[in-house]
């Protein structure tokens, strides 16, 4: 075949493709969802009996705003660096989960200081990996679908802020519908759950975000 039927056959067999819409509209719309599903998760597990003091909780709101500001960097973040040629400030959601994890720290010392009662501060709390981890499943799968319309060109660091993003928010909904003894348990259960979902999701990114291994070339 000669180069100008190659050519010519090559532009006949072309699919029209829609561009992606800019990552921050695509992270808009995934926030829309997440906070969706999260609103009917808080609703069907109802609210914790004491949510309306921890409202009034100042650290407690700082805490919930800086893991809000970790999950939505994170999920831009992702959206942006599976677009090649886009170069997103990656550092920007690890210092938002260092600004969170410091909060939740200072919130722990906090705590053990008021504990001069001799109340018990730390304790194995499943209940709490699992509501976070059912507030990160359903943003997740939709951040799966969203990158895999993209081009991951770093599979692993984009997974793993997809997975930070995801479970910033899953989170939210956790501290919203489970109630918590003390930070201690906040930090370990909570902080701890988020950090090992992008872990994970870091490790599996290559599986999921991946390049066609073989593209058929007719003679």
């Amino acid at each position: 075949m000669d180069t100008d039927r190659l050519i010519h056959a090559l532009s006949n067999e072309l699919t029209p493709v829609t561009p992606l819409a800019h990552p921050w509209r695509r992270t808009l719309a995934w926030t829309a969802g997440a906070a969706a599903y999260l609103a009917l998760m808080v609703f069907v597990t109802t609210p914790r009996e004491d949510v309306g003091a921890r409202l009034r909780d100042p650290l407690f709101m700082l805490e919930q705003v800086a893991a809000l500001v970790t999950g939505l960097t994170a999920a831009w973040t992702a959206l942006a660096s599976a677009v090649p040629g886009r170069r997103p400030p990656v550092a920007l959601p690890f210092a938002a989960a260092a600004v969170w994890l410091a909060l939740v720290v200072a919130g722990a010392v906090r705590d053990a200081r008021l504990a001069a009662d001799g109340t018990a501060l730390f304790q194995a709390d499943w209940g709490c990996v699992g509501t976070v981890v059912a507030g990160t499943i359903g943003p997740a799968a939709v951040m799966t679908v969203m990158l895999r319309r993209a081009a991951a060109l770093t599979p692993r660091l984009t997974a793993a802020l997809g997975g930070l993003g995801a479970a910033g928010l899953g989170n939210l909904g956790s501290c919203l519908s489970h109630p918590d003894a003390s930070n201690v348990i906040v930090l370990v259960w909570h902080v701890g759950t988020v950090m090992a979902v992008a872990m994970l999701a870091g490790v599996l990114g290559p599986r999921f975000l991946h390049w066609p291994r073989t593209v058929a070339v007719q003679p």
